[in-house]
Parts: structure tokens; sequence; C-alpha cells
């Protein structure tokens, strides 16, 4: 992620237009989540560059978000999480009472 956006930096600082950086993580680092020290590590080390280079390249007029999905139906990340069968775990601590989904995440990434 680091390699990527300082290698756009240029071309997207000398387009008059600007631009926009979206990166991926993930909401696994907002609490503790058992044998994932080094995934969790990895995308708050996500978050905080984007987060900080949204501050420094905003004057160039480039936008920096990054999407952090949940858990998301029909990975192998969900079924880490929840055993075999996903609809039997409970999803009452999900505002949408429900893992997510692939669409929904590339609405938020095109939406950017």
């Amino acid at each position: 992620v680091f390699n990527m956006m300082s290698s756009a930096f240029e071309p997207l600082k000398a387009s008059k237009f600007g631009g926009v950086v979206t990166n991926l993580s993930a909401a696994l680092h907002y609490t503790a989540t058992w044998y994932q020290v080094a995934p969790v590590a990895a995308k708050a080390a996500i978050d905080a560059m984007t987060r900080n280079l949204a501050m420094e390249w905003g004057e160039y007029g480039i936008r920096c978000n990054c999407v952090a999905p949940g858990a998301i139906q029909g990975t192998p990340g969900l079924e880490k999480l929840s055993g075999r069968n996903s609809e039997a775990t409970s999803w009452s601590h999900v505002p949408l009472q429900r893992p997510g989904t692939r669409a929904e995440i590339a609405s938020a990434v095109l939406f950017q």
C-alpha cells in the first residue's frame, strides 16, 4: 500500500483534477482478535497511513479514503470467524444484523 501510494503521488499531484486513492483495510483491528496480531497491525497501519496522507495530500486536491469492512459473506475470513455455518452465527452486534456482501464493498469503492 505504501509503495502504491508513493508511486501514485506525483502523477496525481501533476493532474489538474487531483485524484482519489482508495485503500482497502478491515474492521478486524478495532477490537482485539485472537491470533491475529500481524494482520491487525497491517490493517491499522493502512488506516493510519490513509488518514495522514489525506491531510498531507489534500492541498493538491487528492483525496485518500479507506474502506474497512467487517465480516463478508462467502469469504474464507467469515468461515474462520464463524465456522462452517455462518448462518448460525449471532449478528446482533452488527448494525445490519448480518455479514456484509462483496457488492456492498464494491459500491463503497465506486462511490469514492
